[in-house]
């Protein structure tokens, strides 16, 4: 996908550097500075990170009544290995320990599907809101290309296949960071 765009980049460079009789109007901008500073950025990190520790305090939760499982199945192992145990009570602890092992079993593995299930959702979720900024920044980027008539806005920090960088230079006086990160912060709620 990354070398499909890369190389519509460069068809689209040399179709208008044939075609164009002015000069190409290129700006540059750094769209992961300013999806880190976007203040939309911070709140969603803020709910992820409440999120993670409410999924942690609740799994934690779960661990201790797994552990209480697992402290009451060796008691009755214990037990079961004594000597002096009559039958009836052995019988008796035996079914007890059984139903022990099944219930911390059970619990155990209700508490990993609790875990990956509400990773995964959290992760959707956090996937989601980051689509919709970086949707919201593209925008702001086309409002700013569109006023300044920039005819092409490039990010200079794209990477293609294999982490290779797409942009080797690129001449800082083209950069408008700072103005769509302004636009982007003015925005924001008081």
């Amino acid at each position: 996908m990354i070398l499909m765009n890369f190389k519509n980049i460069l068809l689209m460079l040399a179709a208008t550097s044939i075609t164009a009789s002015a000069e190409l109007k290129l700006a540059t901008v750094d769209v992961a500075s300013l999806f880190d500073g976007y203040y939309k950025t911070a709140q969603t990190q803020k709910v992820v990170n409440l999120e993670k520790a409410k999924m942690q305090k609740e799994n934690d939760e779960k661990l201790k009544v797994i552990q209480n499982y697992k402290s009451k199945h060796d008691d009755l192992r214990k037990k079961l290995e004594d000597p002096s145990l009559g039958e009836k009570k052995k019988v008796e602890f035996l079914k007890e320990f059984e139903q022990v092992r099944q219930a911390g079993t059970a619990a155990e593995r209700e508490r990993i599907e609790y875990v990956q299930r509400r990773s995964k959702a959290l992760n959707e979720k956090a996937s989601e809101d980051s689509r919709a900024i970086f949707s919201e920044i593209n925008a702001e980027v086309v409002v700013v290309a569109k006023a300044d008539k920039y005819d092409l806005v490039i990010d200079p920090n794209s990477v293609g296949g294999k982490g290779v960088p797409i942009f080797l230079y690129c001449n800082e006086s083209f950069d408008i960071t700072e103005q769509v990160s302004q636009k982007l912060s003015a925005k924001a709620p008081k």
